[in-house]
């Protein structure tokens, strides 16, 4: 879902530059503005100073703890939806016995400090979102990570 946002917002950046050089009556070939932006969307990631910059200031780019709407099950005509704070939700499901795991293609220092920021409550407890999920791994480099024959290290 999150992969399905960023490419959404990797589109409009696009068709905002295309129509920016159409209203300014500006040549230019698409295949090159397609080219030019995903080169710099790698760039940016690839080499942490997006990671770094939303690690100096996360109240400007993350929400703490946020509600997210769950869909539980069809009852009857209609369905139900079961309102919960992601914390709530994976203690919850961690609670019950679920096997978890965080799958990214992020550095595991942007990982720990965001998760810090977004999911720890105020115990004080350094590494607490880290105990929900049985497995994290980062820089999983997918979809390749999916196909790949290249054993764990």
């Amino acid at each position: 879902m999150i992969f399905a946002s960023l490419l959404l917002l990797q589109v409009c950046l696009i068709a905002d530059i295309i129509q920016h050089f159409v209203d300014a009556k500006l040549e230019f070939d698409a295949s090159n503005v397609y080219e030019d932006i995903s080169q710099a969307i790698q760039h940016v990631h690839r080499s942490g100073l997006l990671h770094k910059e939303i690690l100096s200031d996360p109240t400007k780019y993350l929400l703490k703890n946020v509600s997210i709407t769950v869909h539980r099950k069809q009852h009857k005509s209609h369905a139900c939806f079961l309102q919960s704070q992601v914390l709530g939700l994976l203690k919850k499901l961690k609670a019950k016995g679920k096997k978890l795991f965080l799958l990214t293609n992020s550095p595991y220092y942007f990982v720990d400090g965001g998760m810090r920021f977004m999911l720890e409550d105020n115990s004080g407890e350094r590494n607490s979102w880290r105990e929900l999920f049985d497995v994290v791994i980062a820089k999983a480099n997918k979809p390749h990570f999916y196909t790949s024959e290249h054993p764990f290290r």
